[in-house]
């Protein structure tokens, strides 16, 4: 039986087209829309086919104020195709309110075939397939759900739209999703986006777009060629792979509550750039980015990231940084050495409790910087090189290992270590504009140490006491100021104090080994009534020495700079 329908206009009135049941080549050929307030297709098991003679697709199916159902006759399964061929393809569908379509193989929607439902709530378009979906075509609703139930290839560029004022609908993928061809199909949604398997892991999409939260199930893959993006919150309920093409941005735009995170790589999807940028980002795994361009943490002062089991961002050129950065008592890393890069694009903080804080690469951005570590801070590459920090501050427990040769910072704030200090390589500190710089505790390490600031270096704590320093100088502006009652070095340069000087004292020793203490500056008591320094010809300054013997050397390589309270001009 065949049968030719060129065009139905039912208003409002139900329509239902019902192919004669036991017919071996039930047909419909459709040459013009039907149009319906309810549209109702019933197939007599396998016999169920729509046609439109021009391109073998089914044409326009409306329903003006209701849904239109694949429904066939026995009801075992609602909204059921059942094609001659294994196919069934839709070519644009109106609903007033649901569409409900299970194809009992593969469901096919061509370009043409965009799907629109008016429904503000529930699931407004319901789609099934044993065999699969195949869908090229876009799918808007007024706020209601649209549900994938089995496995979606697309065959084109796809657009859902569930969004519609305060109506705010899910793409809910109930299995995975592939592009036909690698990196030449992408999906956009509008509004939020369910995934309960992978996403372009067989076969890489285009892109992933979703305006609103992504909820990822865990244990999956979500790969791209051009790029993801989350404009939304994300949370996973396991630890997800992410991965794209070189030189694309995967992106987490709002609050992030991830189990884990694995950055893939392969050739040519390995430099690609991964941001977390929400106001609240949790990741419970120790996160180690794989991927090769650049990572952001953070882009604003008030962002909070926490990677509860660590984080590691070395592989990254570049690691950006911004808000808070924290651990729960476990190790961070950022930038690798050599030619790894730290940049600082807001005031940023970095705490990992007792873990240890590593900056392997350069740490430059004209931002403060503080670092809260029980256990070891370490700069291995120059800090402020490129651009000068506005501050740098370490907390008091553990201890800073300055191993990167330099700090630069350039603002009235300063350099603040309030920790110990040990040097790991011949160090100048520079605090520029009116910045000081203290070190609170020890200061200790076999290396040479200038600093130049032009209001005050302070030594809280001794210095040189565990390992001397090679030698130690100030540049001739500001002030330098001892408290901690004892400075040793042992190589030729000595102690060489250009700046004037107060000792905050009683009794200070200032022991140079081989080498010379010059005070080129005023020496002065912040105790009161002294010491004093004996000018000198060409305007320097120096403290009269004895010399002290130390176990290993000759008394002749060692001097004694002794200063007391009670020395007189």
């Amino acid at each position: 039986v065949s049968v030719t329908v060129t065009g139905i206009n039912a208003g409002t009135a139900t329509v239902r087209l019902v192919t004669v049941s036991g017919a071996t080549a039930s047909s419909v050929t459709q040459t013009r829309p039907v149009l319906a307030g309810e549209l109702g297709l019933e197939g007599a098991g396998t016999d169920w086919t729509l046609t439109n003679s021009a391109n073998d697709l089914v044409g326009i199916l409306a329903a003006n104020t209701g849904s239109v159902e694949f429904r066939d006759v026995d009801d075992l399964t609602i909204g059921t195709v059942a094609a001659v061929t294994p196919q069934s393809t839709i070519s644009g569908i109106t609903v007033a309110r649901t569409l409900d379509v299970t194809a009992g193989t593969t469901l096919t929607i061509t370009a043409a075939g965009d799907i629109v439902s008016s429904a503000t709530s529930g699931t407004a378009v319901n789609l099934s397939a044993a065999s699969g979906i195949a869908t090229a075509g876009d799918v808007t609703t007024a706020g209601g759900d649209v549900k994938f139930n089995h496995a979606t290839t697309l065959t084109g560029d796809i657009a859902i739209d569930v969004e519609d004022g305060a109506n705010k609908g899910t793409a809910r993928f109930l299995s995975t999703v592939n592009a036909t061809t690698a990196g030449q199909q992408a999906l956009a949604i509008t509004g939020k986006l369910n995934a309960g398997d992978a996403i372009g892991l067989t076969t890489a999409l285009k892109s992933l777009s979703v305006s609103n939260d992504a909820t990822l199930a865990g244990g999956r893959t979500f790969r791209t060629t051009g790029g993801l993006t989350f404009s939304g919150g994300a949370t996973s309920t396991g630890t997800i792979t992410i991965q794209a093409n070189d030189g694309s941005t995967i992106g987490f735009r709002g609050t992030t509550s991830l189990d884990g995170l694995v950055t893939a790589t392969a050739t040519g999807a390995a430099a690609y750039h991964v941001e977390l940028t929400g106001p609240s980002v949790t990741v419970a795994n120790a996160v180690t980015f794989a991927n090769s361009g650049t990572v952001m943490l953070g882009d604003g002062s008030d962002d909070d990231l926490h990677f509860v089991g660590g984080v590691t961002s070395t592989a990254p050129a570049t690691t950006k940084l911004a808000g808070t950065v924290r651990t729960t008592d476990a190790a961070g890393s950022f930038g690798r050495k050599p030619g790894g890069v730290v940049e600082l694009i807001a005031n940023t903080t970095v705490t990992t409790g007792l873990g240890n804080a590593t900056f392997g690469g350069t740490v430059d951005g004209p931002h403060r910087l503080d670092v809260n570590a029980t256990g070891d801070t370490t700069f291995s590459s120059a800090v402020g090189g490129g651009t000068p920090l506005t501050h740098l501050e370490t907390d008091a427990p553990g201890r800073t290992l300055l191993d990167g040769g330099s700090v630069r910072t350039a603002s009235p704030s300063s350099q603040v270590y309030n920790d110990d200090v040990v040097l790991g390589a011949n160090t100048t500190l520079t605090a520029e504009n009116g910045g000081g710089v203290t070190f609170a505790k020890t200061l200790n390490g076999g290396y040479t140490l200038a600093v130049n600031t032009t209001v005050t270096t302070t030594f809280v704590g001794t210095v040189g006491n565990g390992t001397p320093l090679k030698s130690l100088s100030t540049d001739a502006l500001g002030t330098t100021r001892i408290n901690g009652g004892a400075v040793t070095t042992n190589d030729a340069g000595g102690q060489v104090y250009n700046d004037a000087v107060e000792i905050g004292v009683a009794d200070a020793t200032l022991a140079a080994g081989i080498g010379p203490v010059t005070f080129n500056g005023a020496v002065d008591s912040a105790t009161g009534g002294g010491p004093r320094s004996h000018r000198q010809p060409r305007g320097h300054h120096h403290v009269h020495s004895r010399r002290r013997h130390h176990p290993g050397t000759t008394e002749s390589q060692q001097r004694r700079e002794k200063t007391h309270s009670n020395q007189t001009r």
